[in-house]
């Protein structure tokens, strides 16, 4: 698949040890990683049953199980990681603001983050409307941090439209299982996707550079980028020592 090659040059970006979050049926292939760890919110058996379309011989194993919706990434420790690769997961998130301020907390500066999402113009999504960034920020600002089977509506509105014709309950479980399986709920394309990360690390006062970007209109299909975190590094266990044991003046 193209997307995937396209990738594929990012992904050789990224070294040392670090964490892949949601990779299903894509993982990364890291060329030069020391280490990956696998990070979803299901088990494999709670994929299968969620999810019985998908291969499950095609998934990786998961190591650690957490929901960023929830949790952020508590199991690490900030400036822990050398790499977040993070594709096709944010536009399922109900506070993707949050989500990316715990991917870069993790990195160490110097660290980088490969992101992924869904070109609506290639999807079928195509007919839903642009998230609009005012959203996303009161949601992040009110600290709401999980979906409700409401936040589905346009899922059945725009891709579903027979199920709006069942009777209330019915819907309402609909929505339900649209929830469990966490369908997309932030809908861009490649330039509101660019625009809302700019606003994000704005909000967030992160400090970062691109140096990997590939637009859906090249793959088709989605939004790639890889993402380095900058600002002051800290000083090297001399410089410490130093300054731990420098004369003090009276």
């Amino acid at each position: 698949m193209k997307f995937l090659e396209l990738r594929q040059p990012g992904y050789a970006l990224l070294t040392g040890t670090g964490i892949e979050i949601g990779g299903f049926e894509h993982p990364a292939l890291l060329p030069h990683a020391t280490k990956i760890i696998h990070c979803d919110r299901l088990s494999l058996e709670e994929a299968r049953q969620l999810f019985p379309e998908v291969d499950l011989a095609r998934l990786p194993k998961v190591d650690v199980c957490l929901d960023i919706e929830r949790e952020g990434l508590a199991h690490f420790a900030s400036g822990s990681l050398d790499f977040v690769v993070c594709c096709h997961v944010i536009e399922h998130l109900k506070n993707p603001i949050k989500a990316l301020g715990e991917i870069f907390r993790v990195l160490r500066v110097g660290g980088r983050a490969a992101l992924a999402i869904p070109d609506k113009h290639f999807t079928f999504d195509l007919h839903r409307p642009l998230t609009e960034w005012t959203v996303l920020r009161d949601v992040f600002v009110r600290r709401i941090d999980t979906p409700a089977p409401r936040d589905y509506f346009d899922v059945a509105k725009y891709n579903h439209p027979d199920k709006l014709r069942l009777p209330a309950p019915e819907l309402e479980k609909y929505l339900e299982f649209l929830m469990q399986r966490r369908e997309h709920l932030n809908i861009w394309d490649t330039a509101q996707f660019a625009e809302f990360l700019n606003q994000a690390f704005q909000l967030l006062k992160i400090s970062q550079k691109m140096i990997y970007e590939i637009e859906a209109e090249q793959n088709q299909f989605e939004y790639f980028a890889v993402i380095e975190k900058t600002g002051p590094r800290p000083p090297p266990f001399q410089t410490l020592v130093r300054r731990l044991f420098a004369p003090r003046g009276n």
